[in-house]
């Protein structure tokens, strides 16, 4: 899988491509995780340190970041040369008009296997820090920006709930089920909105956001009905969704909406105070049985949704699906996680969340001479199968919103009108008591 991640750059002089290479050289000789390469020894994968540096960096002139970055998610990465990313570094001509500053682009792709939005983001924080030292000719002699993890703690925790499993043959039974469920899930969104047969399996992305106001006043109706923005947010898109269904011809009064949300593992994890990169994450499957008046009682709808999120993290449920597969699958039990939906031919759930949260505690996006004016990220999900990805934080104060879907099972046409309808309903809520 490729996971691409976009800053949109703003600084009162032209960041050059010499000093984004500088900053790049130097970010790999500090984090470990740029330098690794992928070989294959005895039908296994392993993780080897580059013999040399090579900073894959491409700069171009007056590209369109957006066509760049839809490219880049579907451009596979040499995994056994390494390293494991590169970046496109996109300079413009055109100066921003309020303040006269210059605007350019980065895009960073990265092989899935060494990372997550935790450490993608505190990558970005940490090749910001640098740019910033190379334009103010303040290079330190070293940097500690994190290191990677082999989630080693993640492997104990796997270990215990297997032991609890086993202790619960009743749980240890639904767990077991959980693979048979995903296979056999009923997921009916091409039943309403058919893919033209022969359309090619890409992944496209759409981008939205809510301004810092909008986003605080949606925050606070959320808190105030007792409930997570996770969960009200969960609450709209499945609201819309069966809003579609209904204006194409839905004769159930309820269904069944089945939804991934992926978990950061490291919550689990004893705290540290070095950051822990790789791939450590986890899918929390909730099953949510909806109704087609689900608007009528949509703060019950979001309350219930949320006590089941809270119950699923508490008990550290995100991990049965990984157990799950390792069940169903015993020769593959060191399997990656995003390996495990490879051989799922249909789609398990209408779609998977991926939300960072606020990011300003890993993100410093204001530099003395380059800051983030805006941020983007989406992963290739299509051979997986997977509908749709809704992915969301907060940068600043704003909600800024992304949906991934994959085009050989979601229109253009659907995905607009799902993503805005998404966000006229936030902004409507926003404005209630």
């Amino acid at each position: 899988m490729i996971t691409c991640y976009w800053l949109v750059l703003e600084s009162q002089k032209e960041v050059s491509g010499e000093q984004v290479q500088e900053a790049l050289s130097i970010l790999f000789r500090n984090v470990d995780i740029l330098s690794l390469c992928i070989k294959k020894e005895n039908d296994e994968y392993w993780f080897y340190k580059m013999e040399e540096e090579r900073i894959p960096l491409e700069v171009l002139k007056n590209e369109c970041p957006n066509e760049v970055f839809h490219k880049e998610m579907h451009n596979s990465i040499d995994s056994a040369s390494g390293p494991l990313w590169r970046a496109k570094y996109i300079m413009n001509d055109k100066l921003e008009e309020r303040n006269n500053s210059f605007i350019s682009d980065i895009i960073f792709t990265f092989n899935h296997a060494i990372t997550d939005g935790f450490t993608m983001f505190n990558i970005c924080n940490g090749f910001l820090k640098v740019l910033n030292d190379v334009i103010g000719g303040r290079i330190q002699n070293s940097y500690n920006f994190g290191q990677h993890d082999d989630g080693h703690e993640t492997e104990e925790l796997t270990k215990q709930r297997l032991e609890f499993l086993k202790q619960n043959p009743d749980q240890l039974a639904q767990v077991k089920k959980l693979v048979t469920d995903m296979t056999s899930q009923n997921v009916r969104f091409t039943e309403f909105f058919p893919v033209p047969d022969g359309t090619p399996k890409k992944t496209k992305h759409i981008y939205r956001e809510l301004d810092e106001e909008t986003n605080k006043k949606i925050l606070n109706v959320f808190k105030s009905k007792g409930f997570s923005f996770h969960s009200g947010f969960t609450a709209v898109a499945n609201w819309v969704l069966m809003e579609l269904f209904s204006e194409n011809n839905l004769n159930d009064e309820e269904i069944d909406i089945t939804t991934f949300h992926m978990l950061n593992m490291r919550r689990y994890w004893k705290k540290s105070s070095t950051a822990k990169f790789g791939p450590h994450v986890s899918s929390l499957r909730i099953l949510s049985k909806t109704d087609k008046n689900v608007g009528a009682n949509f703060w019950q709808y979001a309350r219930e949704f949320g006590k089941a999120l809270k119950s699923g993290i508490d008990k550290n449920e995100g991990i049965d699906t990984q157990i799950a597969f390792m069940l169903s699958n015993p020769e593959r039990s060191d399997m990656a996680f995003a390996d495990l939906f490879t051989n799922i031919t249909a789609p398990s759930v209408y779609y998977v969340t991926t939300n960072m949260g606020d990011l300003s505690s890993i993100l410093q996006g204001r530099g003395d001479h380059v800051s983030i004016k805006w941020l983007a990220r989406c992963t290739s999900a299509e051979m997986m199968n997977t509908i749709m990805t809704h992915i969301f934080q907060t940068y600043e104060g704003k909600f800024l919103y992304g949906l991934g879907y994959s085009t050989h099972l979601m229109t253009d046409e659907i995905a607009n009108t799902y993503v805005d309808r998404i966000i006229d309903k936030l902004q409507l809520l926003s404005n209630l008591q």
